[in-house]
């Protein structure tokens, strides 16, 4: 057991190292967002080391600070609108780290703030004029940490009621496009309405192209009782892996039934062995000599001795473990067939035991260092299950993006169901262009 910690203990190290290494390598090269990347890495591994959190919080101070250099240059070429995103996202990154500013770095920032807010401040007030209103609060959530600054305060003020008005106009509209079986649309609907402060409701049916929850049946699974888990207990664990799915959801009773077979085996023999032990000792040489005063009286003599090695042999136990499985598992979800497998062949561990104590050579009982069975075990299932979700996902863009589902949905529902998995599919694309004016990558953001 001590030998699997210090091992483990390396690896953690050697992993930190190189992470370390990576990072300082991306320092070098100037490549700050990488560096921060790999010091995050190497910090997670090994949070009290000091060396790291300081070369973390350097090249994190680096990374703001190559991001200012680009927010002026974006707005010197008059792009202003990538100005204005770099800007914020520096000012959201500052906010995360913790990150204070020295004199130097705090005006520029105050002076590209100051610009920036200038800028949107024409851009609300045009967005306004023009009753974008959807773009208006896709901006205020955009720019958020600019407009923190105040430099926008009177035109959001001034504009807020008309386009709350408007925004909330497109909620009463958008309530006829849907129905109780609208599940991920209402959803969509719900965070859109409350960026205009109208909070609404709609009482959603059960929905026949839905799932409650995940179930697996395990009569034809066999586990090993020694192993010290049970068949419900395993199966619950593979359930967590696919039950936050788009598939499953509270709005639908009937579960998703999977059918789980296989073995997974465990066993453990122990079979006699011989230590040898090798140890250095001396051969002898005597000569057999007469007493001078009593020549009856016969003497030895030691004429030489020989360096040799000598073996000792004592009896212990050999204790080997054979671990395999191999898991199927598979369910009808509508019209596509999920299924998945997971073999492993024989895995011997074999440890040794002794009851021996042999000063000379160091040597004392050896108790044997069994697998850890429950870390082996966490591991299984895990490729299958990654499996299953990649089926569970080829059915959901098939049955919602492709237009393959057997359930005739309301309108937009395929579209707000297929942004769950494909949000850069066509589809969803000419939803939230058609209805919303924005780029969906937009939309999420006015949604959040």
């Amino acid at each position: 057991m001590k030998y699997f910690i210090t091992v483990i203990c390396l690896t953690l190290f050697a992993g930190c190292s190189s992470n370390q290494r990576k990072g300082d390598n991306m320092m070098a090269a100037e490549q700050y967002d990488q560096a921060v990347f790999y010091y995050e890495q190497a910090y997670q591994n090994n949070p009290d080391d000091e060396e790291i959190t300081q070369k973390l919080s350097f090249a994190r101070s680096r990374l703001v600070g190559a991001n200012l250099i680009e927010v002026r240059m974006f707005r010197q070429s008059r792009l202003e609108v990538k100005a204005a995103k770099k800007l914020n996202e520096s000012l959201q990154l500052m906010t995360h780290w913790k990150i204070r500013a020295d004199s130097a770095i705090k005006a520029t920032i105050d002076e590209e703030i100051e610009f920036a807010g200038y800028w949107l401040n024409k851009e609300l007030m045009r967005l306004a004029e023009e009753k974008n209103y959807n773009r208006f609060s896709y901006s205020l959530k955009q720019y958020n940490h600019i407009i923190d600054a105040g430099y926008n305060t009177e035109t959001i003020t001034r504009s807020r009621p008309v386009i709350n008005k408007l925004g909330q106009q497109q909620c009463s509209n958008m309530k006829s496009e849907f129905n109780s079986k609208s599940v991920y649309y209402y959803q969509v609907w719900q965070a859109y309405c409350s960026n205009f402060g109208k909070s609404i409701n709609h009482a959603l049916s059960n929905n026949p192209g839905l799932y409650s929850h995940p179930v697996i049946k395990t009569s034809r699974l066999n586990i090993n009782n020694h192993i010290g888990v049970n068949k419900h207990t395993f199966s619950q664990t593979l359930i967590q892996q696919v039950k936050d799915h788009p598939w499953f959801s509270h709005y639908a009773n009937t579960p998703l039934g999977f059918s789980l077979a296989g073995k997974i085996s465990y066993q453990k023999r122990t079979v006699p062995h011989s230590f040898s032990f090798i140890y250095p000792a001396k051969k002898e040489v005597f000569e057999l000599v007469k007493d001078k005063n009593n020549p009856k009286i016969i003497k030895r003599k030691l004429l030489k001795a020989i360096p040799v090695e000598k073996t000792v042999r004592v009896k212990g136990q050999s204790h080997i473990e054979t671990v395999s499985h191999n898991l199927i598992i598979n369910a009808e979800l509508a019209q596509y067939n999920i299924q998945a497998t997971e073999l492993a062949a024989d895995k011997v561990h074999q440890t040794y035991a002794h009851q021996a104590r042999f000063k000379k050579k160091n040597v004392y009982p050896l108790k044997p260092s069994y697998m850890n069975k429950s870390q082996w075990f966490a591991t299984i299932g895990n490729a299958m299950m990654t499996e299953v979700k990649k089926d569970l996902d080829k059915a959901w863009v098939s049955a919602f993006c492709e237009g393959q589902s057997q359930t005739k949905l309301p309108r937009y529902e395929n579209a707000a169901r297929c942004a769950e998995l494909k949000a850069n599919h066509p589809l969803v694309h000419n939803w939230s262009q058609e209805q919303f004016g924005l780029k969906y990558e937009e939309l999420k953001i006015l949604l959040n």
